[in-house]
């Protein structure tokens, strides 16, 4: 069974404007554990980050990003959701080489 599983983005999704895909690690797809690893090797690979919430109010009220916060990933953990947001195709290519089996 797959840990994770990886979403086109679209007008639903929040950050849709800023992530082109979300990886979902909801209750049957992966483990906390396995979030924890990936958002460690995300913020390790690409720079810190934020909750998309937190993300987004920045982006809105600066229309900027600090640079504190790289902009290329955000994660979300409200509401027992562990999803991983992706800025482009190439970053989530790096991550798909890494660690899809």
């Amino acid at each position: 069974m797959a840990e994770f599983k990886i979403k086109k983005m679209d007008a639903r999704y929040n950050g849709s404007g800023y992530f082109t895909h979300v990886i979902d690690y909801g209750g049957k797809y992966g483990t906390s554990l396995t979030f924890q690893q990936h958002r460690v090797w995300f913020w390790e690979s690409f720079g810190p980050s934020c909750e998309i919430e937190a993300f987004m109010r920045l982006g809105k009220n600066n229309h900027s990003q600090p640079d504190c916060i790289s902009g290329n990933w955000a994660w979300n953990t409200e509401f027992g959701n562990r999803k991983i947001y992706v800025r482009d195709d190439a970053m989530l290519a790096f991550f798909t080489l890494k660690f899809s089996t």
